[in-house]
């Protein structure tokens, strides 16, 4: 596969500088938690996963890491090309779902990892957008909300109802977690399928950093009458991942209490800038984060793409 002459094939020769060089760029564009928080979860991605190699004159330039997941879609998880060359990333993406179409042709394909960060790192829009637009593709847009600790941006500490405690975040959570994020869906969840697996995987590296200890995450749970009904998912280092609460629980200010218990977390261990992201349209999860503080650093698109078009269930 090709255009003028770049190849693309199954491979992991000459992967390793290419890795290297998108971290090194990651931390000069964010620094040191951000950067360190999506490194960790990229290279897991890469180590576990099928990965396409671009090739120019027999030079690697590129590489796309496709990830399925769970038999129900396929995650185009990690696009990178030296130097953002548009020629190497058009044709990674082309190959990654041509390869897609072609191995799973039924279930829907998800873009998602760096090329989501298209904008905060310098990368003209366009490179990605005509290319998934013209292969069927369509995008939400995501929100990036940061948070910085300061006098005038005071953590408050609301008070839980009657029977609901929060409580760090145990080993033992994981499976009843993810089963909290899969019977919570989201805006995003609705529209694309999030196995049990996916929550697991999702909740699963946030909570257990390589190399970080267990006790460093900010991690919470929730429970009501000592059941979990809510968590929140953070790193040691200041992104807060997930926070979800079992439908039967909302409306009692239970996600902001995960939420500003999290936030002092941070504050006590001298974390300056915490950091989510949030679909454009989850209005209630907006509301939140904006009353708690956070305010729009910057968006970027999550694309995606359903091979076939989706039926309503029959009754």
């Amino acid at each position: 596969m090709g255009v003028m002459n770049i190849e693309v094939e199954k491979s992991r020769d000459g992967l390793d500088p290419l890795v290297d060089d998108l971290e090194k760029r990651f931390q000069r564009t964010f620094g040191t938690a951000f950067s360190k928080s999506a490194v960790r979860a990229w290279k897991t991605r890469i180590e576990e996963n099928p990965v396409l190699l671009a090739r120019q004159s027999n030079r690697p330039t590129g590489f796309i890491v496709l990830r399925p997941i769970a038999g129900q879609k396929t995650d185009l998880a990690l696009i990178h090309a030296v130097g953002d060359h548009p020629r190497v990333l058009r044709e990674l993406v082309r190959c990654g779902s041509r390869h897609v179409d072609q191995e799973t042709p039924q279930i829907p394909t998800q873009i998602s990892s760096n090329q989501s960060w298209d904008e905060p790192i310098g990368r003209p829009k366009h490179l990605f957008r005509n290319v998934f637009l013209s292969i069927g593709f369509r995008a939400f847009q995501v929100r990036i909300l940061e948070h910085l600790f300061s006098r005038e941006n005071p953590v408050s500490s609301p008070d839980l109802h009657k029977g609901y405690e929060l409580r760090p975040y145990q080993p033992e959570d994981l499976d009843l977690c993810a089963s909290i994020m899969f019977r919570s869906p989201d805006l995003l969840m609705n529209t694309i399928p999030h196995p049990i697996e996916e929550c697991r995987d999702l909740i699963r590296l946030p909570v257990l950093n390589p190399g970080t200890p267990q006790r460093s995450s900010r991690s919470l749970v929730a429970t009501y009458e000592n059941k979990p009904c809510g968590f929140c998912g953070a790193t040691a280092d200041g992104i807060i991942a997930q926070l979800y609460v079992l439908s039967e629980h909302r409306g009692r200010g239970l996600g902001q209490a995960l939420l500003s218990a999290c936030l002092s977390g941070f504050n006590r261990q001298g974390i300056a800038r915490v950091r989510l992201t949030v679909i454009e349209g989850n209005f209630a999860a907006c509301s939140l984060y904006e009353h708690s503080g956070f305010q729009e650093v910057s968006r970027y698109p999550f694309w995606y793409r359903h091979s076939q078009p989706r039926t309503e269930p029959t009754e």
